[in-house]
C-alpha cells in the first residue's frame, strides 16, 4: 500500500519534471499531450468501429477479421506518428 501511494506522487512528480525541462515549457508540452491524447482516442474509436463492423458484417474466421484488423491497427498507428508530432 506504501508503494502505491508513493507512487501515487512520484509518477507526476516525475512527469512534470521531464516535461518541464524540454523545449517550450510546461505548459506548451502539456498542450501538446492533451492533443495527442485526443487523437489517440480518435482512432480508438476508428478502430473500434472497424472491428465492430468486421465482426458483425464478415463471417467468422474470415481472412478479412484474421489479416484486416492488425493492418487497420498498423495505419491507425502509423497515421499517431504522423499526425502526434510536435508542431512547429
Amino acid at each position: 500500500m506504501r508503494g502505491f501511494l508513493l507512487g501515487l506522487f512520484l509518477i507526476p512528480l516525475a512527469v512534470i519534471a521531464l516535461l518541464s525541462i524540454r523545449p517550450g515549457g510546461l505548459r506548451q508540452q502539456l498542450r501538446n499531450a492533451g492533443r495527442r491524447l485526443r487523437l489517440a482516442i480518435l482512432l480508438a474509436g476508428a478502430y473500434l468501429a472497424g472491428s465492430l463492423g468486421a465482426r458483425i458484417f464478415l463471417p467468422q474466421g474470415s481472412l478479412v477479421i484474421e489479416y484486416g484488423l492488425p493492418v487497420l491497427a498498423l495505419v491507425l498507428a502509423g497515421l499517431f506518428v504522423v499526425l502526434g508530432q510536435d508542431q512547429a
